[in-house]
This record gives structure tokens, C-alpha cells and sequence, in this order.
């Protein structure tokens, strides 16, 4: 959200120093670029999410939002931490339908991720590092064989009457009510371990 509101803070001060005079009107009567548009959309889903995931607080899970990979400018949106081990999760405010579709053939697979027409594939090919940047955190902890899952969670957009969540490259694409049924999955750690568990990530990846 703050992305968003520099780019539209920066178009309409070179609007108006550009056009002195008609700058206002240009600036009311203007769309925004689809890029500015872009980063606040993604802002809206990425709370509504947050605010969603906070409520497993109440039960004993281990919540972060908006942490920053160390030595990037990279973000993970949130980390969840329950029984089964460490959720990272992505989300993505994009409309129209989410889809898998092969484009191999029957010998040679080729999955890809499409959302509402177009090859989507990248978002899931971005989460790796989200992955390994996590892991890299625990490795000299007592936790370092904790597991780490990657999900992929989209919010308000199409999935169809018979639709379920599907894995690619270890990633979980999936909506809001199926990944609260996934980090609710039994495991080994216990609340103690939750909570020093989440501590660890706070501290090892940093508040963006």
C-alpha cells in the first residue's frame, strides 16, 4: 500500500508541475497507471488476508506479517506457524479463473499456473527463495528440521463448482478458506515450541 501511494503521490507532483495550471483536472479526470493500481489491490487482498490469519492467534499459532528477506528487497506477506511447521504464504489479489494446465505432453509433463487466461507460472517460481529464506533462519537452531511449506493463497478470485487447491513445484495454490484448513494440519510441535518457533522467525527476518 505505501508502494502504491508513492507511485500516485510521484505522478500527480509531476502532473502538476508539468501543467501548472490544468494539473488538478488532469490528475481528477485521469486513471491511475496499472501498475499504481496493481500494488493497492495487492495491498487490499494481502490485509484482508492478515487480518483473516490473525485470528488463529486465539489458537495457539504463530503469526507474521510483512517480514523482509535479509540482503533483499524482498518481502514474505506472512508466515504461520502451527503444529505441522511453517506456513510461508503469498497472497495475490487477482480476478478471473486459477487453473493448471499442462502444456507437455503425456510423457513430459509441463504444469503450468494460469489466472484467468494468461501463463502465471513466475508467482510460483517466486517462492522458493521465500522458502529457503526460512529455512536458512532455522538451520542453526533446534529447529532446524522443521518443516516449511509454501503456499500460494488467492484472494476473491475464480475457481469453479468442482475446483480444490492443487500443488506445483511444492507450492500449495489455493484460496482463503482451504489455507486455513492447511496450516490447521496435525504435527509435531507443541505450543511452547510455537511460540519459540515464532520468535525465532521475528527475530532471523525482520519486520519490512
Amino acid at each position: 500500500m505505501r508502494e502504491g501511494l508513492r507511485r500516485q503521490e510521484r505522478r500527480e507532483t509531476r502532473t502538476l508541475k508539468a501543467h501548472p495550471r490544468i494539473g488538478p483536472l488532469i490528475v481528477a479526470l485521469s486513471e491511475e497507471p496499472q501498475t499504481t493500481r496493481a500494488w493497492k489491490q495487492g495491498a487490499a487482498g494481502e490485509h484482508a488476508l492478515g487480518t483473516a490469519i490473525d485470528e488463529l492467534r486465539h489458537e495457539g499459532f504463530g503469526v507474521l506479517h510483512d517480514r523482509r528477506i535479509p540482503g533483499t528487497k524482498a518481502n514474505i506477506d506472512h508466515l504461520v506457524v502451527g503444529p505441522a511447521g511453517v506456513f510461508v504464504i503469498d497472497a495475490k489479489r487477482y480476478t478471473g479463473k486459477i487453473e493448471r494446465r499442462d502444456r507437455g505432453w503425456m510423457l513430459d509433463r509441463d504444469w503450468r499456473l494460469y489466472v484467468n487466461g494468461h501463463d502465471q507460472t513466475k508467482l510460483v517460481r517466486a517462492m522458493p527463495r521465500q522458502v529457503k529464506a526460512v529455512r536458512s533462519s532455522l538451520v542453526p537452531t533446534p529447529f532446524a528440521d522443521c518443516r516449511v511449506f509454501a503456499a500460494l493463497c488467492f484472494v476473491d478470485s475464480h475457481w469453479g463448482l468442482v475446483a480444490s487447491p492443487f500443488v506445483l513445484d511444492d507450492v500449495q495454490v489455493t484460496w482463503p478458506k482451504m489455507l486455513y484448513k492447511l496450516v490447521r494440519s496435525e504435527g509435531p510441535l507443541q505450543r511452547e515450541q510455537i511460540g519459540e518457533l515464532e520468535q525465532l522467525l521475528a527475530l532471523a527476518l525482520p519486520s519490512a
